[in-house]
């Protein structure tokens, strides 16, 4: 496949998921020369939907996508946490620990529905069975990957909540996903969870954390706020079909 250097890139993986050619936009930011080439590639290697995200969440930066058929589908909030000097609170929790292999079923249980504010969802065009199979498949593979450490919450044996992080670089560690089971919303898990993977991030040298969520996971923010978080950035979302 050609693809225009810099500016777009085929996503495989994507693509043989949702049964429909993906491609992404590379530049944060578009100029309307851009989306005609973008278009003209599109339509030559017969993509479906191309994703772009923006380093803009909102203003005149964004009337070049909004104005040639780009939808908005999401607000990306990135936050960032400085642990290096934290005090962090010890965990009273004999009921957490790593996941195994023998976790999975009950953690895809969970994030089959755990992430349905995500953009995936709010696109009508993704299925949303085939969108509760993806964070399915997601935690499944993090679970299994040895770069990944997900910690779940088992107080009687039964897999109720995770927390997933890996080291991006020597000092710093990005949590991705997290996630409870729906009898554990509001009873405190979420900060229990969290607290206790930050506590093994500091152990292990990290300084500094960051996490992605969406502007709509309000509950989400709420946690991570809590848990001594700060917004970083905010960006956008953009989905195209091309139908």
């Amino acid at each position: 496949m050609t693809e225009i250097e810099g500016l777009v890139r085929f996503l495989p993986w994507d693509s043989e998921f949702f049964s429909r050619r993906i491609a992404r936009v590379l530049p944060s930011a578009l100029q309307a020369q851009d989306i005609h080439s973008l278009d003209a590639w599109c339509l030559a290697e017969q993509i479906d939907c191309l994703y772009f995200l923006s380093s803009d969440s909102g203003g005149p930066a964004l009337w070049p996508a909004q104005s040639n058929g780009f939808q908005l589908v999401d607000l990306r909030v990135t936050l960032l946490s400085k642990i290096d000097n934290m005090e962090l609170p010890v965990s009273q929790s004999d009921s957490i620990c790593l996941a195994s292999s023998a976790d999975i079923p009950d953690l895809r249980a969970i994030a089959a529905h755990n992430h349905v504010d995500s953009r995936f969802y709010a696109d009508p065009h993704f299925e949303r069975l085939k969108c509760d199979e993806l964070y399915a498949t997601w935690i499944e593979n993090l679970v299994t990957d040895p770069n990944h450490k997900v910690f779940t919450y088992k107080p009687e044996g039964k897999a109720l909540g995770y927390v997933s992080y890996t080291k991006v670089e020597r000092n710093t560690a990005v949590i991705g996903l997290v996630g409870f089971a729906k009898e554990c919303q509001g009873k405190g898990i979420g900060t229990l969870l969290t607290n206790h993977s930050l506590q093994i991030m500091q152990a292990e040298g990290c300084t500094q954390v960051e996490v992605v969520t969406q502007g709509r996971n309000t509950r989400a923010i709420q946690l991570y706020e809590k848990c001594g978080f700060r917004i970083k950035s905010i960006q956008t979302w953009f989905h195209k079909w091309y139908e």
